[in-house]
């Protein structure tokens, strides 16, 4: 099971949050999807991105690790 997780920053408010997809997602792939439909919604909504991963439960790695 993967997580989709970004960190955005809010140059406006001051502020980072982290933004995750609500679910797991089963594979690598739908990982990589949720994180792509992320990364645009969050920039749409003025947040600058400063990271992200697909973060893999089973094995405790995530995009760095799995490349």
């Amino acid at each position: 099971m993967f997580s989709a997780i970004i960190l955005g920053c809010s140059l406006e408010m001051g502020n980072c949050r982290v933004m995750a997809f609500p679910q797991p997602l089963p594979t690598l792939e739908a990982c990589l999807e949720s994180l792509a439909a992320g990364y645009t919604q969050a920039e749409e909504n003025g947040w600058t991105i400063v990271g992200y991963t697909c973060y893999h439960w089973d094995t405790d790695k995530d995009l760095k690790d799995l490349y």
